[in-house]
């Protein structure tokens, strides 16, 4: 074998087994396999224990971090809704946030992971380095 098929060998074997061991790091964050939009039948699935004043302040948090307005996600004439499919990958972000709160904040830590990590107050997430270097133009805002 030669050396370039030695190199593709090793990088596809390290590849497999990072996509195998991810997924025994989020398997204690179940989330539903499904295809954006078809979800299921009751629309309480992550905020389960919370009260509705405690889902309204997170959600208004979430609006600021992400730069939209509630109708981005929700039918505002009907929030318990599943039409828009916007609102099933939010949930998918809202399990990732909490997964990285729960793996890679440091005990004791006086900050939190939000949606403003990435996205800095813009539909689209803003690489962390151009929100970093002064004079670097961000993404406008979203809707």
């Amino acid at each position: 074998m030669n050396l370039w098929m030695r190199r593709l060998a090793v990088t596809a074997a390290g590849l497999g087994l990072a996509f195998f061991l991810t997924g025994f790091q989020i398997g204690k964050y179940p989330m539903r396999k499904t295809q954006w939009g078809q979800a299921e039948t009751t629309h309480r699935k992550v905020f389960k224990e919370q009260s509705e004043a405690e889902i309204k302040k997170y959600m208004e948090k979430m609006c600021k971090d992400i730069g939209v307005k509630c109708g981005f996600c929700h039918n505002v004439k009907d929030y318990a809704s599943e039409e828009k499919p916007e609102k099933d990958f939010g949930r998918h972000k809202i399990q990732l946030v909490k997964w990285l709160n729960d793996k890679y904040r440091p005990a004791g830590a006086t900050w939190e992971y939000s949606c403003y990590t990435c996205h800095r107050g813009v539909m689209k997430p803003v690489p962390s380095a151009a929100a970093l270097v002064p004079g670097a133009r961000l993404p406008a805002k979203g809707r």
